[in-house]
């Protein structure tokens, strides 16, 4: 009877419904509905959010290949460029250098030869500038350290531009009485190229009569590294405080009455600074308008036990007259540098067979007899077949001296990539074009001992 009145009872009793619920607790519902809103939301943002990321993503994907594909094309481009340009550099400083040495020329047809070898010379400078600016763009600028001795790298540097100061009637005076440091292992081309900068310049904004005085010295920081503090001061032209301020940055130049006649590309101090950054320096100027300026660089240069012999910083280092009568085969496409190579060589006693592209260097080489040929200087970029297909053809041949005959590159493609191919290819020298008639004799030498040894 208790059970029958208990469900009547909840028979009787409201069925709990949404609508009751929500009217008994109004503001909990409230609260359970403000949370469900904001998760709504926040799922929606985070949706949202996502899909821009993707988004930026792939859009920063395509700027990056972009960008890469704009990179290699300048690279590609300047690489062109600098072989293109330096093809016929090649031939005006070759045979101008050449003509300034024939019996007898006028005095004053000498000096007009003098001052085209110069042009050319600056020329190649300029070209060198915005190749190295392109590197530092691009980032490929990188430090390729090898051991030296520290005093006679110093000295090399002095004497190439106390010879430079004293054409202008400048006297450069060089002091390393403070540096103690004797082999030490630095990247020489870039430390060469900022001492080299900051002494032509002040070399080049000097006038006759005045002093330029050039102190390095080192000072030890701990027992494998020393800091080299290196000072040039002039007494030029100077640079005023507004120019200071941007001293540093590409095409910067100061236009006044002390610099209206020289010229320059405006490179040269932003290379400086990039390479004295890259290599953990420092550089800092002081300078008067009108009365010189002081140049200081801080680097860190680490020392070594191991030594390496230094060339002298004057005249060949080695046996030049062992090339005569060697029998040189030369590939190149192009007639005048070919002409001058010839020229180049013989006078140093030197027979010369010439092709002009790396198809028919092939077919001569494989159709020789053994010894025929004591070295083989390559052009890289010829028609047909190139430099480095023909040295990769030679050097898996079955002839007889395909495995030792020197291959030396001789070519307008100096980048280090261009470099780096040709020794993968199977090349043992590099000389870049404009050739530097000593540099392709000592390296023809050196070749040529290591193929005998």
């Amino acid at each position: 009877m208790k059970d029958t009145i208990a469900d009547q009872t909840a028979l009787d009793q409201p069925k709990e419904t949404f609508r009751n619920a929500l009217i008994r607790s109004p503001l909990l519902f409230a609260i359970i509905g403000i949370i469900l809103a904001v998760l709504i939301v926040v799922v929606t943002f985070l949706f949202i959010m996502a899909h821009i990321r993707k988004r930026n993503a792939h859009i920063l994907e395509q700027q990056n290949r972009k960008l890469q594909d704009a990179s290699e094309a300048k690279s590609r481009f300047l690489s062109r460029m600098s072989h293109d340009i330096r093809t016929p550099m090649n031939a005006i400083i070759g045979f101008t250098g050449l003509a300034r040495e024939v019996p007898g020329i006028p005095d004053e047809v000498d000096d007009y030869l003098g001052k085209v070898q110069n042009s050319g010379t600056y020329m190649l400078s300029l070209i060198n500038d915005i190749l190295d600016m392109s590197k530092i763009e691009s980032g490929k600028l990188f430090l390729k350290e090898e051991v030296v001795d520290g005093k006679r790298f110093l000295s090399a540097i002095a004497e190439v531009h106390e010879e430079q100061a004293a054409e202008k009637g400048i006297k450069l005076q060089s002091d390393f009485s403070g540096f103690h440091a004797d082999w030490v292992k630095i990247d020489p081309l870039r430390n060469r190229q900022v001492f080299a900068n900051l002494l032509s310049n002040a070399i080049k904004f000097s006038e006759k009569g005045s002093v330029i005085v050039w102190n390095v010295e080192d000072r030890p920081i701990d027992a494998r590294h020393v800091s080299v503090i290196s000072t040039v001061s002039d007494q030029g032209c100077g640079m005023s405080e507004e120019y200071q301020q941007k001293l540093f940055q590409p095409f910067e130049q100061e236009r006044n009455q002390y610099t209206n006649t020289t010229t320059g590309s405006g490179f040269g101090l932003t290379i400086v600074k990039t390479i004295v950054d890259a290599m953990g320096g420092s550089i800092c100027v002081e300078s008067n308008l009108g009365k010189g300026s002081t140049f200081v660089v801080k680097l860190v240069w680490e020392k070594s036990e191991t030594k390496q012999e230094l060339p002298q910083a004057k005249g060949p280092s080695v046996d030049l007259e062992s090339l005569k009568g060697k029998n040189i085969l030369l590939a190149e496409d192009n007639k005048l540098n070919t002409i001058l190579a010839q020229r180049l060589l013989e006078r140093k006693g030197v027979k010369i067979d010439c092709v002009v592209d790396g198809k028919q260097a092939v077919e001569v080489f494989a159709a020789s007899a053994k010894g025929t040929y004591d070295a083989i200087l390559m052009d890289i970029r010829m028609p047909v077949m190139d430099g480095l297909e023909a040295t990769r053809k030679i050097r898996s041949s079955s002839h007889p001296d395909a495995r030792d005959i020197p291959i030396i590159a001789m070519t307008a493609d100096t980048f280090d990539e261009s470099v780096k191919g040709c020794m993968e290819a199977g090349m043992n020298a590099h000389v870049g074009k404009p050739v530097d008639a000593e540099k392709l004799y000592e390296t023809l030498v050196v070749c040529l001992k290591g193929r005998k040894a």
